[in-house]
């Protein structure tokens, strides 16, 4: 088996992500799906999901690379933040996505389109398990 972790070409100059700012943006982006597909309008809904996905790709490019490795291996309760986070968010899209396919929420093609745009953005730091090995 190769022992190989990880090959730099030259050392970050960034500073690793702070590990209380991981766990607070996971936790705001929960709260915020938490409202979708009840309640609020399609337009409210529209917002939260394209918040959700830019927190999400901030949150995926501060933990790519040595900064990232070095915030989870440091904080291991930003890991499992991470970990759990992400299953929350993950099953809340899933949710959403479930009352879409059912006709639970009625949306014009237009605003359907909308949301699947919001919904390609990724919806998980995608170097979780490359660089830590866990997955959920």
């Amino acid at each position: 088996m190769c022992g190989i972790v990880a090959v730099l070409a030259r050392p970050s100059l960034r500073p690793p992500p702070d590990a209380d700012e991981v766990t607070a943006t996971l936790s705001s982006v929960a709260r915020s799906l938490g409202t979708l597909g009840a309640g609020p309008s399609f337009a409210a809904q529209l917002d939260a999901l394209r918040a959700a996905s830019a927190a999400l790709t901030g949150l995926d490019a501060s933990l790519r690379g040595v900064p990232g490795l070095r915030c989870l291996l440091g904080a291991p309760e930003a890991a499992q933040a991470l970990t759990s986070g992400t299953a929350l968010i993950e099953s809340k899209v899933a949710d959403f996505e479930a009352a879409l396919d059912k006709g639970d929420l009625e949306l014009t093609t237009a605003q359907l389109e909308e949301v699947n745009a919001a919904l390609v953005v990724p919806t998980t730091p995608r170097g979780l398990s490359a660089v830590t090995g866990w997955t959920h």
